[in-house]
């Protein structure tokens, strides 16, 4: 090993560590990592990829500490930065992750992972318009990044303008045709505009890429219901219900399919499931209505809310070669 050839060479440790890491042999990349950092105290790419080790074993104080040493030491540091926008997005700290990346991107402007990580965080405080911005610059620099598509397509659904969603989706669709995520997306929008063929043709496309989706099969089967397609619609809800027993909207849903097909005591037996996971939520209040509906105690209402799109911004970060590590050497 050249670990052993040259034992005081921190370079050499510092990319055992990252290789040991990428192997999941925790342990052993600590020691790597460490090793290095006590020839070099003040090795910053060392400090970076021990930092990233200690997120991959779950410990975020741990890898905060050594990232915050990373770019202390070296300031213009955006890698480093960008990692502890990991860091801090991982743990819910919104604020304090776009803080940081700001940081990162003043120092790098064209890195587009860390506009994509800045997007999604401002998406997940709502703040769209920044996000889309963010998006669109990846797109400027990256024409052919379909995950900024796919996010500005789900904003533009947030935002109800159904019409660029699909434009954007079917965009993305033709640079990446097997994200599943997509499709469910494109599904959601043509429903809303109520092209019901066409989301019944992309919810199938997400399911046949990732049939054990709870929320996929909730929204075919959400589909399927408006379609009065009943048979449909009870295989995907009941699936759903299978992947994701604590869906409140799914049972709400299964009720209104016995509702609507004059089976009431099952009917009243998922919406009295729908109120016990969400007894004081907007879907508890409106299984409550509908089971007195059920019994003839009111007249039906229907509020028509959708699902929401689960977000996997580290997948896709892993996809495009990002994954923390640094191996650039001190010699």
């Amino acid at each position: 090993k050249a670990t052993q050839l040259a034992p005081d060479n921190a370079a050499y440790h510092n990319e055992l560590g990252v290789a040991l890491g990428r192997l999941n042999i925790y342990t052993e990349a600590v020691e790597a990592l460490s090793r290095a950092v006590a020839l070099q105290p003040h090795y910053p790419e060392a400090l970076n990829n021990l930092g990233m080790v200690y997120l991959q074993m779950d410990d975020p104080i741990k890898a905060e500490e050594w990232l915050q040493k990373a770019v202390r030491f070296k300031p213009d540091y955006a890698k480093g930065y960008l990692n502890l926008g990991i860091v801090y997005s991982r743990q819910g700290e919104n604020d304090r992750a776009i803080k940081v990346l700001k940081k990162t991107l003043e120092i790098d402007p064209n890195l587009i992972p860390a506009y994509y990580l800045y997007g999604t965080t401002l998406f997940q405080k709502g703040n769209y318009q920044e996000a889309g911005e963010a998006f669109r610059k990846i797109i400027d620099l990256s024409p052919g990044f379909a995950p900024a598509y796919i996010r500005l397509g789900e904003i533009s659904i947030r935002l109800g303008e159904y019409d660029d969603a699909v434009k954007l989706l079917e965009k993305a669709i033709g640079l990446a045709p097997r994200e599943a995520t997509t499709y469910d997306l494109l599904g959601q929008a043509c429903m809303a505009r109520e092209e019901y063929n066409k989301a019944a043709n992309a919810f199938l496309w997400a399911l046949d890429l990732e049939p054990n989706n709870a929320l996929y099969n909730l929204h075919a089967g959400e589909l399927f219901l408006k379609q009065d397609q009943f048979r449909q619609a009870g295989s995907a809800l009941t699936r759903a219900s299978e992947l994701d027993p604590k869906n409140p909207r799914i049972f709400l849903l299964l009720g209104r399919l016995h509702q609507k097909i004059r089976e009431p005591e099952r009917a009243e037996e998922f919406f009295q499931k729908a109120i016990e996971l969400n007894p004081d939520g907007k879907i508890g209040l409106e299984a409550e209505a509908a089971l007195k509906e059920t019994r003839g105690e009111t007249r039906p209402e229907d509020t028509g809310e959708g699902g929401r799109t689960e977000h996997f911004y580290e997948t896709i970060l892993r996809e495009i070669g990002v994954d923390g590590a640094d191996k650039e050497s001190k010699r």
